[in-house]
């Protein structure tokens, strides 16, 4: 996408950190596994690293800017993104799935609704940047989250 090279799945790489949502492998096998931020930021194999904020504000505004981008990500043809999967396109061969997120206690929520991916740019102590994705607008937006909860990785080539 533009100069960089995505991987087209979210991450499936199976590590203390990481989980299944509501525990189940076969969630894994379709969304990826959730990863909290410590764990994420060494999930990625050799030759690929989780992103930076700043490579995933490239990969926005490559996509044509925040008001956009978020469709041109979003995987159409799986049916895992409830409806009304807004301005999904898949136009950027990304195909984000909506993993959902699971909290420190160990609810998992949001699968069906949202993609997020870590970035390895930290916010502060408790939290770091991720790139969030709904199922009900097309945005695509960079914002903070509690390093402690596990959502989804994509990894970019070194």
């Amino acid at each position: 996408i533009g100069d960089q090279w995505w991987m087209a799945d979210n991450l499936n790489y199976n590590v203390d950190g990481s989980y299944c949502y509501n525990d189940d492998e076969a969630n894994c096998a379709r969304y990826g596994r959730l990863y909290n931020w410590e764990t994420a930021m060494t999930a990625c194999p050799d030759g690929w690293h989780l992103p930076a904020k700043e490579e995933m504000e490239t990969l926005i505004s490559t996509l044509g800017g925040e008001d956009v981008a978020g469709g041109k990500l979003k995987d159409y043809e799986s049916s895992a993104w409830l409806s009304p999967n807004a301005g999904a396109s898949n136009l950027s061969g990304f195909f984000a799935m909506p993993g959902g997120r699971r909290y420190d206690h160990g609810l998992y929520t949001g699968m069906g609704y949202y993609s997020q991916f870590y970035s390895s740019t930290e916010n502060n102590s408790v939290e770091a940047y991720n790139l969030m994705l709904g199922y009900d607008y097309e945005i695509a937006f960079v914002y903070n989250y509690k390093k402690k909860y596990a959502i989804s990785v994509r990894c970019v080539k070194d």
